[in-house]
């Protein structure tokens, strides 16, 4: 399991239900490391993602909601919990995309997080778990002045 995550310098991963930025090079960076893999999210998460872009194409795409209610397209795995996780349908690597409450649980289990580090201040009023005495940077890579990559490994 692993956690794909961009903060700001703050911690901050989004406001009033959206991201707050618009950083071409991290979108692709989501996109060339979750292609042809799992990603799983929370129904917040879901519900912020543009309807032009949902589910998210050439992924497999599990939404964590606590309502049996709700109604996704076919094509989405809904799931209850962690606990039912469908682990014989994930499809290469599961990434955990967010929102908060999902990012917490997610930190216990995961081995990876792969973080977008963004240097600037957006306000948020969601923001993404201390980390940092778990896990160990694995590796850096300098991008722009306003954003750099990073592994960190358990």
């Amino acid at each position: 399991m692993n956690i794909i995550v961009a903060i700001d310098i703050k911690n901050g991963i989004g406001k009033n239900s959206k991201i707050p930025w618009n950083y071409p090079l991290d979108l692709q960076h989501f996109r060339k490391l979750t292609l042809h893999n799992t990603v799983l999210m929370g129904r917040k998460t879901w519900d912020s993602l543009p309807s032009t872009v949902k589910p998210l194409s050439w992924r497999l795409n599990i939404v964590l909601t606590r309502n049996k209610k709700l109604k996704f397209p076919k094509q989405v795995l809904v799931i209850h919990n962690f606990e039912s996780i469908p682990w014989d349908k994930i499809k290469g690597k599961l990434f955990i995309i967010g929102g908060q409450d999902i990012y917490k649980h997610a930190l216990k289990q995961c081995n990876r997080i792969y973080c977008t580090k963004i240097y600037n201040d957006y306000n948020c009023d969601r923001f993404f778990p201390e980390f940092l005495n778990d896990f160990e940077l694995e590796k850096t890579i300098n991008s722009e002045k306003d954003l750099d990559f990073f592994i960190f490994k358990r």
